[in-house]
C-alpha cells in the first residue's frame, strides 16, 4: 500500500477556511436565534397567562353585575305586579 501526500495550495486552504468560518457563524446565529425564540416564547406565555387571569377577573365582575341586575329586575317585576293588581286603590 502506497501513501500519497496531498498538496493543498493557499487558495484551496483559504476557501476551506472561509467555509468553516461561515459554518461557525451560521451555527452561532442559529443557536442565538434559538435562545431568543425560547425567551420570547416564555414572555408570550407569561403575558398570555396574565391576560387570562384578567379575563377571569372581568368575567367574575360581569357575573356579579348580572346577579345584581337580576335582583333589580325581580324587584321591578314585583313592583309592576303591585301596580297592576286589581286591589290597588286609585286616587
Amino acid at each position: 500500500m502506497e501513501v500519497r501526500k496531498i498538496a493543498i495550495d493557499n487558495s484551496t486552504l483559504s476557501v476551506l477556511a472561509v467555509g468553516v468560518a461561515l459554518f461557525a457563524l451560521a451555527f452561532g446565529a442559529f443557536t442565538h436565534l434559538s435562545g431568543r425564540i425560547d425567551s420570547l416564547d416564555a414572555k408570550i406565555e407569561k403575558v398570555s397567562s396574565e391576560l387570562n387571569a384578567r379575563i377571569d377577573r372581568l368575567d367574575a365582575k360581569i357575573d356579579r353585575v348580572d346577579a345584581k341586575i337580576d335582583v333589580v329586575n325581580a324587584r321591578l317585576d314585583r313592583l309592576f305586579e303591585l301596580i297592576a293588581s286589581p286591589g290597588r286603590r286609585e286616587s
